[in-house]
Protein backbone atom coordinates (compact mmCIF):
# COMPACT_ATOMS: atom_id res chain seq x y z
CA UNK A 1 0.00 0.00 0.00
CA UNK A 2 1.71 3.43 -0.84
CA UNK A 3 0.84 6.00 1.86
CA UNK A 4 -0.23 9.53 0.56
CA UNK A 5 0.83 12.44 1.65
CA UNK A 6 -2.72 15.35 2.61
CA UNK A 7 -2.10 17.10 -0.12
CA UNK A 8 -2.24 13.78 -2.05
CA UNK A 9 -5.07 12.78 -0.03
CA UNK A 10 -7.23 16.31 -0.70
CA UNK A 11 -6.65 15.69 -3.90
CA UNK A 12 -8.23 12.27 -4.64
CA UNK A 13 -11.02 13.73 -2.03
CA UNK A 14 -11.90 16.37 -4.64
CA UNK A 15 -12.37 13.79 -7.05
CA UNK A 16 -14.39 11.57 -4.81
CA UNK A 17 -16.49 14.69 -3.93
CA UNK A 18 -17.50 15.59 -7.73
CA UNK A 19 -18.38 12.09 -8.29
CA UNK A 20 -21.38 12.52 -5.42
CA UNK A 21 -19.25 11.00 -2.61
CA UNK A 22 -19.30 13.15 0.79
CA UNK A 23 -15.90 12.55 2.05
CA UNK A 24 -13.39 13.65 4.97
CA UNK A 25 -10.03 13.57 6.14
CA UNK A 26 -9.24 10.58 8.23
CA UNK A 27 -5.41 10.05 10.14
CA UNK A 28 -3.68 6.72 9.71
CA UNK A 29 -5.74 5.00 12.69
CA UNK A 30 -8.77 5.61 10.14
CA UNK A 31 -9.94 8.27 12.57
CA UNK A 32 -11.50 11.46 11.48
CA UNK A 33 -8.54 14.12 11.91
CA UNK A 34 -10.67 16.60 12.64
CA UNK A 35 -11.65 15.78 16.79
CA UNK A 36 -14.79 16.14 18.23
CA UNK A 37 -12.50 17.95 21.45
CA UNK A 38 -12.02 20.58 18.71
CA UNK A 39 -15.04 21.13 17.20
CA UNK A 40 -15.30 17.95 14.76
CA UNK A 41 -18.74 16.11 14.11
CA UNK A 42 -16.91 13.11 12.61
CA UNK A 43 -18.46 11.89 9.52
CA UNK A 44 -20.97 14.51 10.09
CA UNK A 45 -18.29 16.72 8.82
CA UNK A 46 -18.26 14.86 5.48
CA UNK A 47 -19.22 17.41 1.89
CA UNK A 48 -19.35 17.44 -1.40
CA UNK A 49 -18.18 20.95 -1.51
CA UNK A 50 -14.62 20.93 -3.23
CA UNK A 51 -13.81 24.73 -0.90
CA UNK A 52 -15.48 23.46 1.87
CA UNK A 53 -13.59 20.17 2.08
CA UNK A 54 -10.44 21.87 1.16
CA UNK A 55 -10.49 24.08 4.52
CA UNK A 56 -11.33 21.15 6.33
CA UNK A 57 -8.39 19.14 4.78
CA UNK A 58 -5.87 22.47 5.31
CA UNK A 59 -6.83 23.06 8.55
CA UNK A 60 -7.22 19.13 10.13
CA UNK A 61 -4.77 17.60 7.21
CA UNK A 62 -5.16 13.76 6.55
CA UNK A 63 -3.36 10.63 4.85
CA UNK A 64 -6.49 8.60 4.43
CA UNK A 65 -10.10 9.82 3.36
CA UNK A 66 -13.39 8.86 4.85
CA UNK A 67 -16.62 8.38 2.64
CA UNK A 68 -19.65 8.69 4.94
CA UNK A 69 -22.22 5.82 3.94
CA UNK A 70 -25.72 5.74 4.14
CA UNK A 71 -27.93 8.77 1.71
CA UNK A 72 -25.80 10.97 1.59
CA UNK A 73 -23.33 9.23 -0.62
CA UNK A 74 -26.05 6.88 -1.81
CA UNK A 75 -23.31 4.22 -0.81
CA UNK A 76 -23.88 0.50 1.42
CA UNK A 77 -21.20 -1.52 2.31
CA UNK A 78 -20.68 -4.84 3.11
CA UNK A 79 -17.42 -5.25 4.96
CA UNK A 80 -15.88 -8.43 4.94
CA UNK A 81 -12.54 -8.77 7.12
CA UNK A 82 -10.91 -11.65 5.65
CA UNK A 83 -8.56 -12.19 7.91
CA UNK A 84 -10.89 -13.82 10.54
CA UNK A 85 -11.80 -17.52 9.57
CA UNK A 86 -15.39 -16.69 10.28
CA UNK A 87 -15.73 -14.28 7.40
CA UNK A 88 -13.76 -16.74 4.87
CA UNK A 89 -16.36 -19.23 6.16
CA UNK A 90 -19.32 -16.89 5.34
CA UNK A 91 -17.25 -15.84 1.84
CA UNK A 92 -16.87 -19.84 0.81
CA UNK A 93 -20.71 -20.16 1.25
CA UNK A 94 -21.98 -17.25 -0.01
CA UNK A 95 -18.76 -15.71 -2.01
CA UNK A 96 -20.58 -16.56 -5.62
CA UNK A 97 -23.53 -14.32 -5.46
CA UNK A 98 -20.80 -11.42 -4.67
CA UNK A 99 -19.08 -11.94 -7.88
CA UNK A 100 -20.05 -9.38 -9.98
CA UNK A 101 -20.70 -6.32 -7.45
CA UNK A 102 -17.74 -3.56 -7.73
CA UNK A 103 -15.45 -4.12 -4.58
CA UNK A 104 -12.61 -2.56 -3.03
CA UNK A 105 -9.66 -4.14 -1.37
CA UNK A 106 -8.51 -3.19 2.55
CA UNK A 107 -5.76 -2.95 3.79
CA UNK A 108 -5.97 -5.81 6.47
CA UNK A 109 -6.49 -7.91 3.58
CA UNK A 110 -10.23 -7.59 3.52
CA UNK A 111 -12.82 -6.47 1.00
CA UNK A 112 -15.95 -3.83 0.61
CA UNK A 113 -18.34 -4.64 -1.82
CA UNK A 114 -20.09 -1.40 -2.77
CA UNK A 115 -23.56 -0.79 -3.43
CA UNK A 116 -26.00 1.86 -3.90
CA UNK A 117 -27.67 2.68 -0.54
CA UNK A 118 -31.18 1.23 0.20
CA UNK A 119 -33.58 2.59 2.82
CA UNK A 120 -32.94 0.70 6.20
CA UNK A 121 -29.92 0.11 5.69
CA UNK A 122 -27.76 0.49 8.82
CA UNK A 123 -24.64 0.10 10.45
CA UNK A 124 -24.10 -3.49 11.98
CA UNK A 125 -21.98 -5.42 13.49
CA UNK A 126 -21.95 -9.11 12.82
CA UNK A 127 -25.62 -9.56 12.57
CA UNK A 128 -24.93 -11.58 9.13
CA UNK A 129 -22.00 -13.12 10.22
CA UNK A 130 -19.51 -12.60 12.84
CA UNK A 131 -16.51 -10.39 11.08
CA UNK A 132 -19.04 -9.98 8.28
CA UNK A 133 -20.33 -6.00 8.94
CA UNK A 134 -22.45 -3.57 7.11
CA UNK A 135 -22.02 0.41 6.47
CA UNK A 136 -24.72 1.94 5.64
CA UNK A 137 -26.79 5.29 7.21
CA UNK A 138 -24.63 6.46 10.62
CA UNK A 139 -21.76 4.95 9.16
CA UNK A 140 -17.98 5.54 7.20
CA UNK A 141 -15.30 3.78 5.27
CA UNK A 142 -11.54 4.69 4.24
CA UNK A 143 -11.34 4.38 0.48
CA UNK A 144 -8.28 2.66 0.16
CA UNK A 145 -8.09 2.94 -3.86
CA UNK A 146 -6.91 5.84 -3.41
CA UNK A 147 -3.85 4.01 -1.45
CA UNK A 148 -2.74 2.24 -4.52
CA UNK A 149 -5.45 -0.77 -2.96
CA UNK A 150 -6.94 -2.92 -5.97
CA UNK A 151 -10.29 -2.71 -6.98
CA UNK A 152 -12.63 -5.87 -8.51
CA UNK A 153 -14.99 -5.17 -11.59
CA UNK A 154 -14.38 -1.45 -10.87
CA UNK A 155 -16.39 -0.64 -13.87
CA UNK A 156 -19.51 -2.28 -12.86
CA UNK A 157 -22.35 0.19 -11.90
CA UNK A 158 -23.37 0.37 -8.74
CA UNK A 159 -26.34 -2.25 -8.13
CA UNK A 160 -29.12 -1.38 -4.67
CA UNK A 161 -28.06 -3.41 -1.77
CA UNK A 162 -29.45 -6.35 -2.37
CA UNK A 163 -32.47 -7.82 -0.07
CA UNK A 164 -31.12 -11.53 -0.04
CA UNK A 165 -28.21 -9.89 2.65
CA UNK A 166 -30.80 -7.79 4.57
CA UNK A 167 -32.63 -11.24 4.66
CA UNK A 168 -29.71 -13.18 5.95
CA UNK A 169 -29.13 -10.05 8.43
CA UNK A 170 -32.63 -10.38 9.60
CA UNK A 171 -32.69 -14.26 9.97
CA UNK A 172 -29.38 -14.16 12.30
CA UNK A 173 -30.33 -11.02 14.41
CA UNK A 174 -33.89 -13.02 15.24
CA UNK A 175 -32.04 -16.12 15.70
CA UNK A 176 -29.88 -14.72 18.61
CA UNK A 177 -32.63 -12.91 20.57
CA UNK A 178 -34.74 -14.24 23.26
CA UNK A 179 -38.36 -14.62 22.06
CA UNK A 180 -39.76 -12.85 24.47
CA UNK A 181 -38.93 -8.86 24.29
CA UNK A 182 -40.86 -6.46 25.86
CA UNK A 183 -42.53 -3.91 23.37
CA UNK A 184 -41.41 -1.02 25.11
CA UNK A 185 -38.08 -1.36 23.41
CA UNK A 186 -38.51 -1.03 19.64
CA UNK A 187 -36.22 -1.97 17.24
CA UNK A 188 -35.36 1.91 16.33
CA UNK A 189 -34.54 2.69 20.05
CA UNK A 190 -31.98 -0.38 20.10
CA UNK A 191 -30.80 0.69 16.70
CA UNK A 192 -30.35 4.01 17.69
CA UNK A 193 -28.80 2.95 20.94
CA UNK A 194 -26.17 0.75 19.28
CA UNK A 195 -25.59 3.67 16.70
CA UNK A 196 -24.46 5.74 19.17
CA UNK A 197 -22.29 3.44 21.09
CA UNK A 198 -20.74 2.79 18.26
CA UNK A 199 -20.06 6.07 17.12
CA UNK A 200 -18.80 7.54 20.74
CA UNK A 201 -16.45 4.33 20.82
CA UNK A 202 -14.72 4.77 17.63
CA UNK A 203 -14.70 8.14 18.03
CA UNK A 204 -12.96 8.03 21.51
CA UNK A 205 -9.82 10.46 21.97
CA UNK A 206 -6.62 8.57 22.85
CA UNK A 207 -6.40 7.84 26.31
CA UNK A 208 -10.06 7.64 26.97
CA UNK A 209 -10.35 5.17 24.77
CA UNK A 210 -10.69 1.87 26.59
CA UNK A 211 -13.04 3.56 29.48
CA UNK A 212 -15.75 4.72 26.94
CA UNK A 213 -15.67 1.08 25.24
CA UNK A 214 -16.15 -0.39 28.84
CA UNK A 215 -18.70 1.80 29.87
CA UNK A 216 -20.33 2.04 26.46
CA UNK A 217 -20.48 -1.76 26.28
CA UNK A 218 -22.20 -1.83 30.49
CA UNK A 219 -24.74 0.61 28.74
CA UNK A 220 -25.30 -1.30 25.86
CA UNK A 221 -25.64 -4.84 28.33
CA UNK A 222 -28.71 -3.23 29.43
CA UNK A 223 -30.36 -4.92 26.41
CA UNK A 224 -29.13 -7.99 26.92
CA UNK A 225 -31.26 -8.39 30.56
CA UNK A 226 -34.55 -6.90 28.53
CA UNK A 227 -34.42 -9.30 26.38
CA UNK A 228 -33.66 -7.18 23.11
CA UNK A 229 -30.44 -7.77 22.70
CA UNK A 230 -28.05 -11.54 22.69
CA UNK A 231 -24.53 -10.64 24.00
CA UNK A 232 -23.00 -11.58 20.80
CA UNK A 233 -24.97 -8.92 19.36
CA UNK A 234 -23.07 -5.97 21.84
CA UNK A 235 -19.85 -7.95 21.83
CA UNK A 236 -19.53 -7.77 17.45
CA UNK A 237 -20.49 -4.29 17.98
CA UNK A 238 -18.19 -3.32 20.59
CA UNK A 239 -15.43 -5.26 18.88
CA UNK A 240 -15.09 -3.34 15.79
CA UNK A 241 -16.06 0.21 17.16
CA UNK A 242 -12.71 -0.77 19.35
CA UNK A 243 -11.06 -2.00 16.46
CA UNK A 244 -11.68 1.14 14.47
CA UNK A 245 -10.62 3.44 17.28
CA UNK A 246 -7.23 2.01 17.81
CA UNK A 247 -7.37 -0.38 20.51
CA UNK A 248 -5.68 -4.27 20.09
CA UNK A 249 -7.82 -7.21 19.97
CA UNK A 250 -6.68 -8.48 23.19
CA UNK A 251 -7.87 -5.15 25.29
CA UNK A 252 -10.71 -4.62 23.08
CA UNK A 253 -12.16 -8.71 24.47
CA UNK A 254 -10.78 -7.80 28.23
CA UNK A 255 -12.53 -4.96 28.51
CA UNK A 256 -15.81 -6.34 26.56
CA UNK A 257 -15.99 -9.23 28.87
CA UNK A 258 -15.48 -6.97 32.35
CA UNK A 259 -17.90 -4.67 31.39
CA UNK A 260 -20.33 -7.75 30.80
CA UNK A 261 -19.62 -9.44 34.02
CA UNK A 262 -20.00 -6.25 36.05
CA UNK A 263 -23.72 -5.48 34.20
CA UNK A 264 -24.16 -9.17 34.70
CA UNK A 265 -23.76 -8.68 38.32
CA UNK A 266 -25.56 -5.68 39.13
CA UNK A 267 -28.47 -7.30 37.21
CA UNK A 268 -28.65 -9.97 39.32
Amino acid sequence: MRPLTPNEALECAIQLARGGLHVFPCNTKKMPSWPKSKGGKGFHDATTDVGALTDIWRAWPGSLIGVRTGAASDLSVLDLDLQHETAREWVDQFGDLLGSYRTNLTRSGGKHVLFRHAEGVTNSAGKIAKNVDVRGEGGYIIWWPACGLGQINADEPLVEFPKWLSALGKKEERRERREEKPKKLTDRYVGSAIERAYETVAMAPEGQRNDTLNRQTYSLARFIHDGALSSADVIHAMSAAGSIAGLDDREIEATINSALRARSLNNG
